[in-house]
This record gives structure tokens, C-alpha cells and sequence, in this order.
């Protein structure tokens, strides 16, 4: 076992973490992300400012599961990490996430400015996501703003009335799109993008003192007894999640760096080390 140096619990007070979110104006945080992601985390930046504070010169900061990367991005606009690593898996986001970084992000700035958000049109640029990553990425990011809720699930229906009637437009900002993704483009050189697993990056930095992990997996990854997850109720998914959140649990106690924890997972690490008679903050 692993000397304590990881921290198993985002904040000391993430229990309240209801309350945090009607305290925090979320309006007041700069939104950083292009993308909508269901459960998306701008209301904790305030408080992942306190962690980030702490780091130590050198210190590389890892989000193995990143989705819309609001922390890693305030991190790369705020902070002097040495590096930041962003990881995920899925391969529309990822596609995003590689053309905006690479040297397509004038490309997909240019299409999304001259893109109009008709019914006719969503449906063209889903079907040129086969034609390369460019145009994935392009049709992640139009699929996400003009979907309910940003969900890119399959199944996932477009907007109707959306935001004050205005339809497939109502969050369609082709300006503030590009502002985002330019201020990212302009960060790049800071920022790593690995499309993979992430499991197989924590194990790479298991031993790196210098590496901090913000892990906030999505729910249907780690779901367990202990996590409830109303998307994820087949026996089959309940498999799936118990051996991730168990495989999570496993990564934590050998982690050589510090890991903050989004709340669900913290609920499953919390009564894991219940059962297993461990205290929750042994390495």
C-alpha cells in the first residue's frame, strides 16, 4: 500500500454539495467549455480554484474522464501546471476534442460560423462524420448544441421549442463557440489529449508524486449499490459498473499522487472502505 498522499474526498464539505451549487452563481464563472454536457461541473470551478491553489510547482494535473473539460481548462487558464492532460474515451467527443486542438480548430471555427442550425442541415453534418475526424468533431459539437440537454446518446432527440422559442438555434452561439474554442487553441500547447481509456492513463502516473487526478466519471461508468444511477438499471450495465467502480477503488489506494473525487464516485470509494473494514483515508 501506497503512503497516504491521496485525498479521497473532493472537499471537505463536497456532502453539501446541493447546497455549494445554490451558493455559487455560475454566471459570475467563466464558461470555458464549447460544449453542453449533461451534468457539467462549472459550478464547482470556485471550489477547484481552492485545490488548484495548492499544487506544487511541476505539478501535472490528469481529468481521465474529461467530457466538457471545464476543470482541466480552468486549470490551463488560471494555474501553472506544468501539464494537463485531458482523457476520454468516447469517440464522437474525443473527435471534438482532437480537431479543436489540432491545427483544424481554424477549419471547425469557420464552419461553425457559417452553419445554420435548420433540421435539414443537422441531418447533413451527421452524415459527414464518417468522412474523418474534422468532421466528427464538427458534427459532435453540432449534435450537442442542438440536442436535448447536449446528450449525444444514441436515441437523443433534437430541441423543438428550446430556449424562449427559438428552436435549433436557441443554443446555437456561433460566436461565443468560437471565442471558447479560440481561447483553448490558444492554450493548446499546454493542454494533452489522449483518446483512450481511463485506467490505462492512471496506471501510467500511479507512481508520479507530481500527478493530481480530478476523477468525476460518468454515472453509468461506476455505478454501483451504492451509486444510483436511473439510466443504468440493466443487469448488465450493473455488471459493468460494479467492475469499474471496483477497479477505481483499487487505482485510489496505489495512487502515489492526490485524487479529488466527483460526489458519485466518492459515495462508492466511502462504502467500499466501509465494507472492506478500511478507513477511507489509508493508503
Amino acid at each position: 500500500m501506497k503512503s497516504q498522499a491521496v485525498q479521497l474526498s473532493l472537499f471537505a464539505d463536497y456532502n453539501d454539495a446541493p447546497q455549494r451549487r445554490r451558493e455559487v452563481n455560475v454566471a459570475t464563472v467563466p464558461q470555458r467549455s464549447p460544449f453542453r454536457y449533461p451534468g457539467g461541473k462549472t459550478w464547482l470551478v470556485p471550489i477547484a480554484r481552492q485545490w488548484f491553489a495548492q499544487a506544487k510547482p511541476g505539478a501535472h494535473l490528469i481529468e481521465p474522464f474529461a467530457g466538457g473539460g471545464i476543470i482541466g481548462l480552468t486549470a490551463a487558464a488560471e494555474y501553472q501546471f506544468e501539464r494537463i492532460t485531458l482523457v476520454e474515451r468516447d469517440d464522437d467527443m474525443a473527435a471534438a476534442w482532437q480537431t479543436i486542438l489540432s491545427g483544424n480548430c481554424q477549419w471547425l471555427m469557420e464552419r461553425i460560423a457559417s452553419f445554420q442550425p435548420t433540421a435539414e442541415n443537422i441531418r447533413w453534418a451527421i452524415s459527414r462524420a464518417a468522412d474523418g475526424i474534422k468532421e466528427r468533431g464538427f458534427a459532435t459539437i453540432v449534435r450537442n448544441r442542438t440536442n436535448h440537454g447536449g446528450i449525444l446518446a444514441d436515441g437523443a432527440g433534437m430541441i423543438r421549442n428550446g430556449e424562449n422559442g427559438k428552436g435549433l438555434g436557441s443554443r446555437w452561439y456561433p460566436a461565443t463557440l468560437n471565442k471558447r474554442i479560440d481561447s483553448i487553441s490558444r492554450m493548446r500547447h499546454r493542454i494533452e489529449f489522449i483518446h483512450g481509456d481511463a485506467f490505462e492513463v492512471m496506471e501510467q502516473y500511479i507512481d508520479d508524486t507530481r500527478a493530481l487526478f480530478f476523477i468525476d466519471p460518468p454515472l453509468h461508468c461506476c455505478w454501483s449499490p451504492f451509486v444510483h444511477s436511473p439510466r443504468s438499471k440493466s443487469p448488465s450495465n450493473f455488471r459493468a459498473g460494479e467492475a469499474n467502480a471496483g477497479t477505481l477503488h483499487a487505482y485510489l489506494q496505489r495512487l502515489s499522487g492526490s485524487a479529488q473525487l466527483g460526489k458519485n464516485v466518492r459515495a462508492t470509494v466511502h462504502h467500499r472502505a466501509h465494507a472492506n473494514h478500511t478507513p477511507e483515508n489509508q493508503g
